[in-house]
């Protein structure tokens, strides 16, 4: 039954149907108030804005502040009556998402008399749960973030709902983007945060090409969207909620930066776009390694770092990580890895096998590697120097967009950075605490920079074994 007549519209609007359509093709809320039970916000508006103009845009929001249904319902439905052939994706991380957004798109369609002119002749053929051809010749569908997107259509507009959740970024990258490129199509992301490396974080570093803009439930000290969300609304979620998951889910951020050891936009200033890793050393090029070594094939990776000096800073030149890797194939790649970039020193963790591993490095392999036992004190000793490091900016992450290595490997040094919280143990001594389940990266980086620091090596620090 038909909710939404065409004598109502004039009623509402006080227009003639060739006047409101007219009026409507140039804004966007004047559409969707005439014909839905939807009432805008500024910045509703501002996320189609962003969408239509812009081709590649992020939009960051808070939880049930309508993204989903303004970007993935009410802007493609406007779009598709307004505009002719044109080619509408909506992707999300399982089909059940997406199709109630197709479900949603067909109900309203049914309700707006006026929209009864996008049915097409053979509807009942070409309409189904995962897309809808319309009169205009424009189509508006459904798909799993998956391989098989790839090929399905040349798209004009495609939307990731829920981004954050997206697994394998390599499936955007390889299957996703050439859909859009034959049309230079806009592509719109949306969702919460969830992790530092996921596509909402990516989308936010330097020379992503993505305009990016931020709603948190709260700005200022005043709710972006109060009639929905006061603050007296707000307060009783952070007290249901707690802390941690209300700054995620209605501040938009991950943690709280106050607490992290290294703040995240201390981190976004130490990387540089313009850098991927080597594979080897340059000619003239003066650099150090760091060594993280698992105890088991069953346990933590392995994650050796190399540093090259530049200047007053140090460049990530190289991470390797491996998994499931004895004694001795670890000691194989190190002596490879020293035969590649011949470093001015390496400092090998010995906590897990003992001087074994720099006896080893030595007398088979020729390796002048050094030792270094990860005491409590040691270890916040080199932690403490390298979120020093990282704060004057002295440390230079690699993060060229043209690398998946690169990127793929630095995302992970990242999100065991951000995962860095000062601590007390229980006896009141300082030490640092990882949140993350890994933190293999960040000791070898500290080793690193150990390796390379000209302060001089407390002799404790050091085991020398000939």
């Amino acid at each position: 039954m038909v909710k939404v007549t065409v004598d109502m519209i004039r009623e509402r609007t006080g227009m003639s149907i060739r006047e409101f359509i007219a009026r409507g093709a140039t804004d966007f809320k004047f559409w969707v108030e005439a014909l839905f039970p939807y009432r805008l916000k500024w910045f509703h508006v501002e996320w189609a804005k962003l969408y239509y103009n812009n081709k590649r845009v992020c939009i960051i929001a808070h939880r049930s502040s309508g993204k989903s249904t303004v970007l993935a319902v009410l802007f493609h439905l406007w779009m598709g009556f307004y505009e002719e052939n044109k080619n509408f994706m909506i992707v999300s991380h399982n089909m059940s998402l997406s199709s109630r957004h197709i479900r949603e798109m067909r109900r309203l369609i049914k309700d707006v008399e006026l929209l009864h002119v996008l049915y097409p002749p053979d509807r009942g053929y070409s309409w189904t749960k995962t897309e809808i051809h319309l009169a205009t010749g424009c189509k508006i569908f459904c798909k799993p973030y998956s391989e098989n997107m790839l090929g399905y259509e040349a798209l004009h507009f495609c939307l990731i709902d829920e981004a954050s959740c997206l697994k394998d970024l390599s499936i955007y990258e390889r299957t996703l983007l050439p859909m859009l490129a034959h049309h230079d199509g806009h592509l719109c992301i949306i969702g919460t945060p969830k992790t530092d490396t996921d596509l909402l974080a990516r989308a936010q570093l330097p020379n992503s090409g993505f305009v990016v803009k931020k709603y948190p439930a709260i700005i200022e000290g005043k709710p972006l969207w109060p009639e929905k969300f006061p603050m007296s609304k707000l307060e009783r979620i952070r007290k249901e909620m707690g802390e941690i998951a209300f700054a995620r889910e209605y501040l938009l951020e991950l943690r709280s930066e106050a607490a992290q050891a290294i703040p995240n936009e201390v981190i976004i200033k130490c990387m540089d776009p313009e850098y991927r890793f080597e594979n080897e050393a340059e000619a003239g090029g003066e650099y150090y390694i760091g060594a993280d070594l698992a105890m088991s094939p069953q346990g933590d990776y392995s994650v050796f770092v190399v540093l090259k000096r530049i200047g007053d800073k140090l460049l990530i030149s190289r991470i390797e990580r491996y998994k499931g890797m004895d004694f001795g194939t670890q000691l194989q790649y190190l002596a490879s890895l020293w035969q590649r970039f011949k470093p001015v020193k390496m400092l090998v963790d010995e906590s897990v096998f003992g001087s074994a591993v720099v006896e080893e490095l030595r007398n088979k392999y020729g390796v002048p590697a050094l030792g270094f036992k990860f005491t409590p004190q040691n270890r916040n000793a080199i932690l403490g120097q390298l979120i020093n490091a990282m704060k004057d900016q002295k440390i230079v992450i690699p993060r060229h967009k043209d690398c998946p290595y690169t990127l793929n490997l630095t995302d992970k040094l990242v999100h065991e950075l951000t995962g860095l919280y000062p601590d007390k143990t229980k006896t009141g001594l300082d030490t640092y605490k990882t949140v993350t389940k890994h933190d293999d990266c960040v000791m070898a980086l500290a080793l690193a920079l150990q390796a390379a620091s000209s302060i001089t090596v407390p002799k404790e620090l050091i085991v020398v074994k000939f």
